[in-house]
């Protein structure tokens, strides 16, 4: 879910070193947080918290 389907179970070494290399992006880390139901917290000091 998070490589977008890119990475999986029979995905080569390199496969796995590019995303690394590339990063994830923010609509795919978006669909992970929603899919464990995690919320966003904000506090006083605007720094955002993930909890789970």
């Amino acid at each position: 879910m998070l490589s977008n389907g890119k990475v999986n179970l029979s995905s080569s070494p390199l496969d796995e070193i590019e995303l690394i290399h590339r990063g994830l992006g923010i609509n795919n880390v978006e669909k992970f947080r929603l899919e464990l139901r995690w919320d966003i917290q904000e506090d006083s000091t605007k720094q955002v918290d993930l909890f789970f």
